[in-house]
């Protein structure tokens, strides 16, 4: 596993907290959720649960995750590195626009 810098775990959990605030029912505030959280067993979160917090994240960051690797996600880990992921495609596509668009 990767050794995360403290400023990327904060990230991270902070990301997934306010995605998860937005399920109904669910009470985060008596949560602890760390980058190594599982998904299922920790976070108690249902494949329902886990579309709509993939959701919140991609209408947060304008960004799009498969979610067929949605379905993958075992711990908040996972979650992260989609982000990522996402924002970093994200940023190439605005890239190889902006190249375009000065041609």
């Amino acid at each position: 596993m990767k050794n995360y810098t403290t400023s990327e775990k904060i990230f991270c959990t902070k990301v997934l907290t306010r995605a998860l605030r937005k399920l109904p029912d669910y009470n985060v505030d008596k949560m602890t959720i760390t980058i190594d959280s599982k998904i299922h067993e920790d976070l108690n979160l249902n494949s329902l649960d886990i579309v709509q917090t993939v959701m919140e994240l991609e209408h947060k960051y304008d960004i799009s995750i498969d979610f067929n690797r949605a379905s993958d996600f075992q711990t908040v880990n996972d979650v992260y590195k989609s982000v990522i992921d996402a924002l970093t495609a994200k940023n190439r596509e605005i890239t190889v626009l902006q190249k375009t668009q000065k041609r």
